[in-house]
């Protein structure tokens, strides 16, 4: 906590009252976060002077362990509210690998008034109505589907707990430990504890890794080869393992066991995928690779049968089974009806049955839950984060004393300790006497990337990152004349739009406010930028109404292109064109309007039936007369005819081997198609020409949102890229 003596100090325009932890700027006051106010404290106390990041973190949280990243974005925050944004820093300055220093001159002008914090005041370091969390309720997950459309996340993080080591005063920290230290290139893809706590068995992209958690000692332990590995399980006699992966070159999934007495490795299924064993090591429950049914067979692979199918409108993931071994646990994922405004979220139950697929219990979460794990007592441990799609924010861990088997769980969740935003924890385990608990955990990053184009777009060379800072930058556009990328960034503490060029390290801020901004879309003129204004809350739903702006492109004041909010996107042509159009999203339909960016959207030109799959991404032709339109099978053709009017002609494009598809640009030629594409397993850039022939560009393992714009002139392509240097870390203690 910041010293004992109560001051008031004064920088430039603004007033810091300590003891009534309140920041000024000309007598009004400016609501801040107490951990925030706390970590201003601790800089203007020590004006002039580095302060450590350890010690900030210290101070600011006592008798909790936390990350770095807590402190960074509260110092994200204070600059963005102190309005000390770009390289000429006035308040706060960065010491490379030490920490902060505080550089504006301070006045003290006088002791403050001491003010006893009241409840009220108390009460706001926990997350905003979650003091009295009540089991019933709705729980969240997102879908790898929307994820660049949100800036979402990972699918992995289902039943994977994100918590820091934290405790109230009266209780012990708990102990955070880390178990490896692999580099972004080598980050783990799954990782578990033995039940007996001796053992970590985890996968990285060299192999698989048995390690000894009393000396360190490591071993590569004989896998399949071609296997990239998703998930690591055990036996209960922590003598064999259980491993789910993907064929590196097909995408089968497929589950096998594993000896630690240097045994060859046996497959038991060849489609399946996240297996668990029993708590008695006889059975062994896993998902088909479609993920819609839920499956059993012995521990051998001796009697194979379904028990369970999901409902057509719902998913399964991560099944588990609760501590009696009776009953199997798994997620129920779904989408949740539209509210009048156009708001869409989607929904995770958590539900169980017994072994023959029948008798199910289904406990609706609140929405911000992200994962768990099932531990003996019976208890639940889980996560929550205030954040629901792209913006982390703090993440809670939560404990819940009560039996899910039971039709009416009793008890009362109480949060056990808080972690703070930006990470991403996943593939939870633990021993078998919930001692000990092992989870992997990376800061992912989004980043731009561009690269060379060749062989007529159909090959690349020469791939760089564009966005050398630390923070998530999204691309969206290029300049008509292909020197520079547009992008979205959270580098000022929240989503601003930059464009940068290809021959410079820094960006330019092309809008920045204290909203959200997206975008842009560059008109084919080059008159005009048009971008998104995020809606507020639009963190906790994947589909709402969003604000359309336009602005000169040499500057001046923004005006609303529909004059309210429109559930759709705008997409230009390249010049000569003079196209502009306007998706609009019903349900799993698409309807195409025209698009005048000064006095907003005209007639319909056309539109597509999605049917029983939802229509994600679209992408405008360089001459204005055709849309191509995702399906999760295939790129389907939409006929506007030339100058955006004609008869609505489908065509629809199938690239064997390639499903999921969840992007589409055109190649500024006419002749093909960028796309990225989640076949079972793996991410995919590539280019697809009309006849089904494919180019695959980029491919990275595990599904990721990515997005793809070719430059307008052909000779380049920004993408963007998620990398986290996952590794694995232990709680005890808790």
């Amino acid at each position: 906590m910041p010293k004992e003596t109560k001051c008031v100090y004064e920088f430039g325009s603004y007033r810091l009252d300590s003891a009534e932890r309140f920041l000024y700027r000309q007598e009004q006051p400016i609501p801040l976060p107490p951990k925030v106010i706390d970590t201003l404290l601790v800089l203007v106390e020590n004006s002039g002077r580095v302060v450590e990041k350890a010690v900030l973190m210290e101070t600011v949280w006592p008798d909790v362990v936390v990350e770095e990243n807590n402190l960074t974005q509260n110092v994200s925050l204070l600059r963005k509210t102190l309005g000390d944004s770009g390289d000429n820093r006035q308040f706060i300055e960065t010491i490379p690998r030490r920490g902060y220093r505080f550089i504006a001159p301070v006045k003290i002008v006088a002791p403050a008034k001491i003010v006893q914090a009241s409840p009220d005041r108390t009460a706001t370091e926990a997350p905003l109505g979650r003091d009295a969390l009540e089991p019933p309720g709705t729980m969240y997950r997102e879908r790898r589907g929307l994820l660049f459309a949100v800036l979402g996340v990972s699918a992995a993080l289902i039943f994977g707990a994100i918590f820091v080591a934290g405790r109230p005063s009266t209780a012990p920290a708990p102990i955070l430990r880390q178990l490896t230290t692999n580099s972004v290139e080598l980050p783990l893809s799954a990782g578990a504890i033995s039940p007996d706590g001796k053992y970590l068995a985890y996968a990285d992209p060299a192999g698989l890794h048995l390690k000894l958690l009393k000396t360190g000692e490591t071993h590569v332990l004989p896998s399949p080869a071609d296997l990239a590995i998703t998930t690591v399980g055990w036996f209960p006699d922590s003598a064999s393992l259980l491993v789910s992966g993907l064929a590196k070159q097909d995408s089968r999934s497929g589950i096998w066991k594993l000896s630690l007495l240097n045994e060859e490795p046996r497959k038991l299924w060849n489609d399946g995928a996240q297996a668990v064993a029993s708590p008695d090591g006889s059975q062994i429950v896993f998902l088909t690779a479609a993920f819609r049914q839920l499956w059993l067979m012995g521990a051998n692979g001796e009697n194979p049968h379904a028990i369970l199918t999901a409902k057509p409108s719902e998913g399964l993931a991560k099944p588990a089974w609760l501590p009696t071994g009776e009953r199997i646990a798994y997620a129920s994922i779904y989408d949740g009806p539209q509210d009048a405004s156009g708001k869409t979220v989607h929904h995770i139950d958590l539900e169980s049955v017994d072994r023959h697929g029948t008798s199910p219990i289904r406990v609706a979460f609140d929405p911000g839950l992200t994962g768990g794990i099932l531990l003996p007592g019976p208890r639940l441990l889980y996560a929550l984060r205030s954040g629901l799609i792209a913006d982390w924010g703090e993440t809670t861990l939560w404990e819940w004393q009560t039996d899910l088997s039971s039709k009416h769980p009793r008890g009362k969740p109480h949060r056990v300790s808080a972690f703070g935003g930006g990470v991403s924890p996943f593939d939870f385990s633990a021993t078998s006497d919930g001692r000990q608990l092992v989870f992997l955990k990376g800061e992912p990053q989004n980043d731009v990337y561009v690269a060379e184009l060749e062989q007529n777009g159909k090959s690349l060379r020469d791939s760089r990152r564009l966005t050398l800072d630390d923070h998530n930058d999204f691309p969206w556009a290029w300049t008509l004349d292909s020197r520079a990328v547009f992008f979205s960034s959270d580098r000022n503490g929240n989503m601003d739009i930059f464009r940068q060029f290809l021959d410079s390290q820094i960006a330019q801020p092309i809008v920045a406010t204290p909203q959200d901004e997206m975008g842009p879309t560059v008109t084919p003129d080059g008159e005009w930028y048009l971008y998104i204004v995020m809606p507020e809350g639009w963190t906790s739903t994947v589909t709402r109404p969003l604000s359309w702006m336009r602005i000169p492109a040499k500057g001046g004041v923004p005006r609303d292109v529909f004059g309210a909010p429109q559930a759709g996107e705008i997409e230009c042509a390249l010049p000569p064109s003079k196209v502009c159009v306007f998706t609009e999203h019903r349900g799993n339909d698409l309807i195409v309007w025209s698009l005048d960016p000064e006095k907003g959207k005209g007639g319909e030109l056309g539109r597509t039936i999605g049917g029983s799959h939802p229509l994600l991404r679209s992408g405008l032709s360089p001459d204005g007369s055709r849309l191509a339109v995702t399906l999760p099978d295939r790129i389907r053709i939409l006929s506007l005819g030339p100058n955006g009017t004609g008869a609505n002609k489908l065509k629809d494009i199938f690239a064997a081997g390639w499903t999921g598809f969840n992007w589409v640009r055109w190649a500024p030629d006419g002749k093909g198609l960028y796309v990225a594409c989640w076949p079972t397993g793996r991410t995919v850039i590539g280019y697809l020409d009309f006849d089904g022939h494919k180019w695959p560009l980029i491919e990275t393992p595990g599904e990721s949102g990515t997005a793809v714009f070719p430059s307008p002139d052909g000779r380049r392509l920004a993408f963007s890229r998620w990398s986290s240097a996952n590794n694995a870390w232990m709680m005890e203690r808790f």
